[in-house]
């Protein structure tokens, strides 16, 4: 994974990690080097209700 991570970066995208669950995920995403994550374990879904 690092390395996609550093391939995608060098073409200026901004990478997500979607689907976190657990602080465990969390914690290898970061150590991948990405910094945008979602998930379940970072907020609960909310409503449609803008």
């Amino acid at each position: 994974m690092p390395g996609l991570v550093e391939m995608f970066k060098t073409m200026a995208f901004e990478i997500v990690a979607e689907g976190i669950e657990t602080q465990n995920q969390l914690d290898l995403v970061r150590a991948a080097g990405i910094t945008h994550a979602q998930g379940y374990f970072l907020e609960k879904p909310g409503t449609a209700d803008y």
